[in-house]
């Protein structure tokens, strides 16, 4: 019963892709076509992640979700990416960029009658980032944690002050 519940939900989904590439190609059809493989095939994080993305791209003054991915080019990717540099981190900005890029590509390998060329979104240069080096602390002071870790270990043997020690040296 669930095999014969899979292959008829298969060909469900088919048949909405087989609907939705006799559609136009608009910026909405494209991010509904898109969100929804997101939505199926990637964590919730990452599908609210791309979510966003595509909302602040189709928010952008101008966008509009019926217009025709043709009309999306370099340029305005540019303008869209410079226009969120005023309330976001560059880091945040390039997050969009490669969220926007990746459903530009898949949109590619997707969606037939697709625009050639290249991905608008990737041909725009990265945003400055503000880069946060990972501290590691010297040799000295990860003794001095793991001396206090393994004292807690000898005068109360738990097994969480061992399992400390034990992924201290790990």
């Amino acid at each position: 019963d669930a095999f014969e519940w899979e292959n008829k939900e298969r060909e469900k989904l088919r048949r909405k892709l087989r609907q939705t590439l006799t559609e136009s190609l608009t910026i909405r059809s494209w991010a509904n076509d898109y969100l929804s493989f997101v939505q199926m095939h990637l964590a919730k994080k990452t599908y609210q992640e791309k979510k966003a993305a595509m909302k602040r791209f189709v928010d952008f003054d101008q966008v509009s979700s019926g217009m025709e991915v043709e009309n999306v080019d370099r340029y305005l990717c540019a303008s869209h990416l410079s226009d969120q540099m005023k309330a976001r981190s560059g880091n945040a900005v390039n997050k969009d960029r490669k969220n926007l890029g990746a459903a530009w590509q898949w949109a590619r390998e997707n969606i037939r009658d697709w625009p050639v060329g290249e991905n608008p979104f990737l041909a725009v240069a990265k945003k400055p980032e503000e880069r946060h080096p990972r501290y590691v602390p010297p040799e000295v002071d990860f003794w001095k944690v793991y001396d206090h870790v393994a004292g807690l270990a000898e005068e109360e043997p738990t097994d969480h002050h061992i399992q400390d020690r034990v992924m201290l040296l790990a």
